[in-house]
């Protein structure tokens, strides 16, 4: 009787212990990789013929998140094309590849813990950023603007917005963070210090 007692103690244990591993496997919200892929394929499409020598040197950035912990999770797409912009990639993880593009992605250790991505065979630890430098073209400094994709899933719905100007993404979203601008210095000027200033400006002789 006691041994039949242990047995079924014993096998109550184990199933309760399996039934939390499939349970909190369970809570993971499934990801189809594809399906981004599938997005970045898109705006891959839509930038590159007016990329700098027709996208022959963009590296096509993704960052996955989750957004203000609401069961909605977004990604940005964005490229780069010479080294000004490195800097804001230095800690992406990932990389992989779609035909001849180079596409880097990151997501955070916590968005690992809450969704699980699939069919992401072809995505690689970022381990020789070489792959990046081979790529972009280390003699040009290109300063300007470039557009930037977010697409955003909740409950079977999905919200999708392009940008012509990638600064215009808002902050949390951005994978380019723009800093603050410079605050310049007031300077107040009576109202007699202000005609003096005209006068002063009025007796110059124009060259």
């Amino acid at each position: 009787m006691k041994l039949i007692l242990f047995i079924s103690t014993t096998f109550y244990v184990c199933s309760f212990s399996l039934f939390n591993v499939i349970g909190l496997k369970s809570e993971k919200k499934e990801i189809n990789f594809n399906t981004i892929r599938t997005e970045i394929e898109w705006f891959i499409e839509k930038v590159k013929p007016e990329s700098y020598m027709h996208g022959k040197h963009n590296v096509y950035i993704v960052k996955i998140f989750e957004e203000d912990n609401e069961e909605k999770y977004c990604f940005t797409v964005g490229y780069i094309d010479n080294p000004l912009l490195m800097k804001y990639i230095n800690e992406y993880k990932y990389y992989t590849h779609i035909k001849e593009d180079l596409i880097i992605l990151d997501y955070s250790n916590d968005f690992k813990t809450r969704y699980l991505l699939k069919n992401t065979d072809c995505i690689m630890p970022l381990v020789d950023k070489r792959l990046i430098i081979d790529k972009i073209d280390m003699e040009m400094v290109g300063i300007g603007t470039w557009p930037g994709y977010v697409c955003c899933y909740e409950k079977g719905n999905i919200k999708k917005m392009f940008y012509e100007n990638s600064d215009e993404i808002s902050s949390e979203k951005s994978i380019f963070k723009i800093p603050p601008p410079t605050l310049g210095t007031i300077i107040e000027v009576d109202s007699s210090s202000f005609k003096q200033m005209l006068k002063s400006m009025q007796k110059k002789p124009i060259k």
